[in-house]
């Protein structure tokens, strides 16, 4: 193994704004949820750059996806703090909000 297993989790604050107004705006909120989902598959493959491992499964936290649609469709959160974790039984990638943050 290359990495230590302290580089998991990864602590990230993705800022949004500046992409919102390149979506209209019904699909805002849904397409901020993609760009996490992109954000976090960048980290996982520098993180998992490991020989034959397959591609793990990311997934978005129901605590995240509410945060993004709080204020609806249209006003999606300008900035976002994310952590992420690795679930080697389920192989998978886990995109939720730091504890401090949950409300």
């Amino acid at each position: 193994m290359s990495r230590k297993e302290s580089d998991w989790p990864v602590s990230l604050t993705i800022r949004l704004g500046p992409e919102k107004k390149h979506f209209s705006r019904k699909q805002r909120a849904a397409r901020m949820v993609k760009l996490i989902l992109r954000e976090a598959e960048k980290v996982a493959r520098k993180r998992l750059k490991e020989e034959g491992e397959e591609k793990p499964k990311i997934v978005v936290s129901p605590e995240l996806n509410e945060l993004i649609w709080k204020r609806g469709a249209e006003k999606p959160a300008n900035r976002v703090e994310i952590m992420i974790f690795r679930d080697e039984e389920k192989n998978q990638i886990v995109i939720t909000v730091p504890k401090e943050e949950q409300h």
